[in-house]
């Protein structure tokens, strides 16, 4: 620290506070902010300008449910049944199979592939 720096804070330690305790005001205020109910607030109500602006603005409408909730969906397969929207998997294929379901899968995809390399 420069001289002219230690100089300029002890100036500023002698200068009294502006926050004294004779400064402070120690009224209580007439609103408290973190009063559920308040009685001093009073409600507003719109005034002649505000409703005038307001006749424009189209009021809201109830929601109504769209009419193709109650139709059923489209299948957009080309014979036009509808179909499952996923796939059962192979009891081999799930995470604890049995020894039978998942020997049952081991073998039909050994075939598919023994088929495959005597095709090429």
């Amino acid at each position: 620290m420069t001289k002219k720096e230690v100089a300029r804070l002890r100036n500023n330690l002698d200068k009294p506070s502006r926050l004294e305790v004779e400064n402070i005001d120690n009224e209580v205020p007439d609103l408290d902010l973190w009063d559920p109910v308040d009685s001093s607030v009073q409600p507003a109500t719109p005034s002649s300008d505000e409703q005038r602006q307001n006749e424009y603005i189209p009021k809201r409408r109830p929601k109504v449910a769209p009419s193709t909730l109650t139709r059923p969906p489209i299948a957009l397969t080309q014979t036009g049944l509808p179909t499952q929207a996923v796939t059962a998997p192979d009891a081999g294929q799930s995470y604890n199979p049995s020894f039978e379901d998942w020997d049952n899968l081991l073998n039909r995809e050994g075939e598919k592939e023994v088929q495959a390399e005597q095709k090429g």
